[in-house]
């Protein structure tokens, strides 16, 4: 399927502002972290809706495996690998994990977040890559969904109401429990799969007036003001406004993709962040969780130059492994068939030249 360049440059600015907002977590977490958790995860779900396509549940399970499943085991097998390497790493690196049977738990668990966990307790977070797992069940829910309310009469009524259920069902299990998999999440954003596929339904981004964008900009902002939307959680001071916020952040950055997309350089990077999103992401994780310098240097800017330009220092080093990741993953053999399955498989189809 041929690349849509603004989908691939939206991308690029979430994956970057995922990198800000965690940055910020470590230095200034002021509002302006606020509008970028108000947006930053709901606008991938939102994306992946407006790409959805029908596909037989065997063929949507073995491409999440794939794409999604295969590239967290590989991240989460690195974070335990750089842990049980810290006593010798002249406090460079951290142990995410107290021990090696701790990590084997939380990374089989796959939580993002401290909280109530369902069947065990003690587990300790994996930290931000629970993104793929739930985006790998959400997707599955999705598709079940999708297909079998395909003939229904009022179609897209049965299917507002049964997403809205699923909205509704994660966000209060969330209240209760954190599941494995990050499964209320998964349950949860349901919504913002849904949404993104009307959006495409209805030719939003193409029709994105200065009002709409103007009223879509207040809804964003209203919910940044109300306080921090956690997606992996399930909270929000009111889950409602955060919902509508996420479309009229989402509203944002789609007409702010397509402006910077007209500029070669900048929307050429973007587009390639865009592309190497999961690369990004899982290598982001990867300093966050077993690399100390992060945390260190946010504590010494802060009480040195204070928190504004810590941040801008912060955000900078945080930016560096991954972006190396991303110049650099192509070129090394196995690494890049597991986070980039699609362009360099582990076995290559053969061709019938026959047909």
């Amino acid at each position: 399927m041929k690349r849509i360049r603004w989908i691939d440059t939206v991308r690029g600015i979430a994956i970057l502002a995922v990198i800000v907002g965690h940055s910020l977590q470590q230095t200034d977490n002021g509002l302006l972290n606020q509008y970028i958790y108000a947006v930053h995860m709901p606008i991938f779900f939102i994306l992946s809706g407006y790409l959805y396509r029908e596909k037989g549940y065997k063929r949507e399970f073995t491409n999440g495996l794939k794409n999604l499943v295969v590239p967290y085991a590989f991240t989460a097998l690195m974070v335990i690998i750089l842990g049980l390497l810290t006593p010798y790493s002249f406090h460079i690196l951290k142990a995410q994990f107290p021990d090696f049977q701790s990590a084997i738990k939380g990374s089989l668990y796959g939580a993002g977040d401290v909280g109530k966990y369902a069947f065990f307790q003690n587990i300790q977070p994996i930290g931000a890559i629970w993104f793929l797992l739930a985006m790998f069940l959400a997707i599955q829910i999705f598709n079940v969904l999708m297909r079998i309310t395909k003939d229904v009469y009022h179609r897209e009524f049965v299917r507002f109401v049964f997403f809205s259920t699923c909205g509704v069902v994660g966000f209060e299990i969330g209240q209760v429990y954190l599941l494995p998999w990050s499964l209320n999440a998964a349950f949860l954003v349901q919504v913002f799969l849904y949404m993104g596929y009307l959006m495409k339904k209805w030719r939003l981004p193409y029709k994105i007036s200065w009002l709409l964008l103007l009223i879509s900009f207040g809804l964003w902002t209203v919910s940044a003001s109300q306080g921090f939307l956690s997606v992996v959680t399930t909270r929000s001071p009111n889950m409602l406004v955060s919902i509508v916020g996420a479309f009229g952040g989402a509203v944002c950055l789609i007409q702010f993709g397509k402006w910077l997309s007209r500029f070669k350089k900048m929307g050429s990077f973007l587009q390639k962040c865009g592309h190497y999103s999961i690369i990004i992401f899982c290598f982001h994780l990867i300093d966050l969780d077993a690399f100390n310098v992060g945390g260190v240097l946010a504590a010494r800017m802060n009480n040195s130059v204070g928190p504004n330009v810590a941040a801008i220092i912060v955000i900078v080093y945080h930016l560096i492994i991954p972006l190396m990741a991303m110049y650099t993953i192509k070129w090394v053999p196995i690494v890049r068939s597991i986070y980039l399955s699609r362009e360099y498989p582990f076995l290559k189809r053969s061709i019938d030249n026959s047909k």
